[in-house]
């Protein structure tokens, strides 16, 4: 355990971070629990992998965490946590500013929308039936799998099907990125739906959510699933603050959502003891999701390539260059490309890595403005291709998901991000149409589908 002043001057640095909600206030991103205005909760989950990360590192070292670190050391953490908090901070106030200018609505709440429409539902079964086509033609024939099912069923390594999915696989992972996306408006539907208390129907459309969302084999995207959940449910029956209900509501919620975390990660280790999956947790779910910017700051300029190309859109139809993430955890871990994924990082790690500490210094701007013209865009063109109203409950909370704070920076320079985004609601527009069609046909019989 090391306890020295760097940690208490990261503490004081952070300690800001409660200050943000302040920063938002009148914005899209307004932070009112006792009216609805919860989406902003998507933003700040990110800072639970960023902040606590940092400061765990800096109290307890490097060498409390082997199964997370393998060539950072101590010299280097306060000078990681101080590029964390910049980043951090002025990516924040960068997108807030961005959020005041441009036309979006002030809040996603009951007051705005009390209830569910037609058009809303029509939406959520698109999903549905989005999903339901794509994957029947990726396992029929593009050689892919529901890793989550298929492990469940064979037994098989769920790691193992997750790389054979990556790479073996012809399902772009683009389209894969659209399982994503669909589990997140039935998260989403599922919520209000529970909200309106029509239990039944919830409970159909939460476990397709899970099934969409367990594409991939991923754990993280079964827990968003369960939080939009929450968050949705809020949106539409706001709660009043208080302690016994956070304290409460929170720890029964922590717990469960422990125990259902526990499961699913015994699918990918099923020998896991109980010991060794609360060091998974502060490894893997905790400290693990920051370890990129420690290597690449330990790394240096050890790692050379075009890693620029992966900023561009659609570059990689035409040039196999690599990627600064993926190539940064086969050089730390020492293993090969088909055996690993890619490193966890706050954005400036790839930043670093692409252009240097000149990059670094400007990466905050360019993410925080990218931030609001993603989320601007994506709200504009679902509320043109869709309704408005569809469009103030879900495409602040999916673009939000989709631009992970420690998801990487490439997506963000050049909006590469948002036009996959656009590209991915683009593909809900048939089916949206067929379902609103078939619906008004049975309309007309006096019947509801």
């Amino acid at each position: 355990m090391l306890d020295r002043p760097e940690f208490y001057t990261l503490l004081i640095l952070f300690a800001p971070v409660f200050l943000l909600p302040i920063l938002f206030r009148g914005t899209a991103l307004e932070l009112r629990i006792n009216r609805g205005s919860v989406y902003s909760l998507i933003l700040y989950k990110s800072l639970i992998f960023v902040v606590p990360a940092c400061l765990l590192v800096q109290y307890f070292g490097v060498g409390a965490f082997p199964r997370s670190f393998r060539l950072a050391d101590d010299n280097i953490t306060f000078f990681a946590g101080l590029w964390v908090a910049y980043g951090l901070f002025l990516f924040a106030f960068i997108f807030a500013i961005c959020l005041r200018f441009l036309n979006l609505p002030r809040a996603v709440n009951s007051e705005t929308l009390p209830t569910i429409t037609r058009d809303e539902e029509s939406f959520a079964w698109a999903a549905v039936l989005t999903v339901g086509i794509m994957l029947t033609i990726a396992i029929m024939f593009l050689e892919y799998r529901h890793a989550f099912i298929y492990s469940l069923i064979t037994n098989e390594h769920l790691l193992r099907i997750r790389l054979d999915n990556t790479y073996h696989s012809r399902l772009p992972s683009q389209v894969s990125y659209l399982f994503a996306v669909c589990s997140w408006v039935l998260a989403i539907f599922s919520g209000r739906l529970l909200a309106e208390r029509k239990h039944i129907y919830f409970f159909v459309i939460f476990v397709l959510a899970l099934i969409g969302a367990s594409v991939g084999g991923g754990k993280a995207p079964v827990v968003e699933v369960i939080f939009l959940l929450w968050v949705a449910k809020i949106s539409m029956r706001p709660m009043v603050v208080s302690l016994p209900k956070v304290f409460f509501g929170g720890g029964v919620g922590a717990v469960l959502g422990l125990i259902v975390f526990f499961f699913v990660v015994r699918v990918q280790v099923p020998d896991m003891t109980l010991e060794e999956y609360w060091i998974y947790l502060a490894n893997r779910a905790g400290v693990g999701q920051m370890t990129g910017v420690y290597e690449s700051f330990a790394v240096g300029e050890s790692i050379a390539g075009d890693f620029f190309w992966h900023i561009i859109p659609f570059a990689s139809v035409f040039v196999d260059y690599p990627v600064y993430d993926k190539e940064l955890m086969v050089f730390v871990e020492n293993v090969a490309h088909t055996d690993m994924g890619v490193k966890n990082s706050f954005f400036i790690s790839e930043a670093f890595g692409i252009g240097g500490y000149g990059l670094l210094i400007f990466s905050p701007v360019i993410v925080g403005i990218s931030y609001g013209l993603s989320i601007f865009a994506g709200y504009r063109w679902m509320a043109t291709i869709f309704t408005r109203n569809i469009a103030v409950v879900y495409a602040i909370p999916i673009f939000l998901l989709s631009m992970n704070l420690t998801g990487g920076f490439s997506s963000f320079p050049l909006l590469k991000g948002c036009i996959l985004n656009l590209i991915i609601i683009s593909c809900l527009w048939p089916a949206y149409y067929l379902v609103k069609g078939v619906s008004s046909g049975f309309g007309r019989w006096g019947l509801r589908v």
